[in-house]
């Protein structure tokens, strides 16, 4: 069963605070950032268990800079919300009487870190090392391109997978082009989707990230491709 959690709004600018859609089938959600992706991991995983995490984006998204005051104003049950109720946890700026939402498109994943150590193994990432802080973790392997088709890396345990579309871009003076060819998404995807299939996959979140592939048309194209090969019967209005 496929469904959208949150229905499509447009193809609107999608930035630090905004979310135009989130699809879900099965353990697998599609949205147009990653602001929702540790709700979407909170619905999947046990307190009980050890996850490994691989984050292949463009970005570390581990921002750090008001970390005390966001976790203070994070409930406990985090994970018994609904995504209404996700996305308006807001807290305020100190030093002035403003309220802004705790979780971004670029602390999600330090806010995933700071809360459920408990819960987390190793630790992947696969970036273009952009961003405003690296990860603080332990336990973590920083994997290249040119190694990501060739190590088994999924090989055993539960794992969390978190993928961006804007990694598979690069800046070519004022835009944005494609750096890997269609055939390398074919063969990383269809490792996860094998991935998926014999539940070494836990949870798997995709964002499309249009303003950082060059604009919607460029991305949704990739996420068709992905879709196709991962058997998700996605595609936007």
């Amino acid at each position: 069963m496929n469904e959208w959690i949150i229905p499509f709004k447009g193809r609107y600018k999608s930035g630090a605070y905004d979310v135009n859609f989130l699809w879900q089938k099965g353990s697998t959600y599609i949205m147009d950032n990653h602001r929702a992706a540790l709700w979407c991991w909170l619905q999947n995983i046990s307190d009980s268990k050890k996850y490994n995490l691989l984050h292949i984006d463009r970005h570390y998204d581990t921002l750090y800079s008001q970390m005390d005051e966001w976790k203070i104003v994070l409930p406990k049950d985090l994970q018994n919300l609904s995504i209404t109720d996700y996305l308006q946890l807001d807290f305020n700026i100190p030093g002035t009487n403003l309220r802004t939402p705790v979780i971004r498109w670029d602390n999600y994943l330090s806010l995933f870190l700071e809360l459920y150590p408990e819960t987390i193994d190793e630790v992947l990432f696969v970036t273009h090392m952009e961003g405003n802080n690296p990860p603080r973790w332990q336990n973590i392997t920083l994997v290249y391109l040119w190694h990501l088709l060739k190590w088994d890396y999924l090989c055993e345990g539960d794992w969390i997978v978190n993928i961006d579309i804007d990694y598979f871009f690069c800046d070519a003076k004022k835009n944005k082009i494609l750096m890997v060819s269609l055939k390398f998404i074919e063969v990383l995807f269809g490792i996860i989707a094998a991935k998926i299939n014999d539940k070494t996959i836990s949870v798997l979140t995709i964002s499309l990230s249009p303003e950082l592939c060059g604009g919607w048309k460029p991305a949704e194209e990739v996420c068709s491709k992905i879709s196709e090969i991962l058997n998700l019967p996605f595609s936007l209005p």
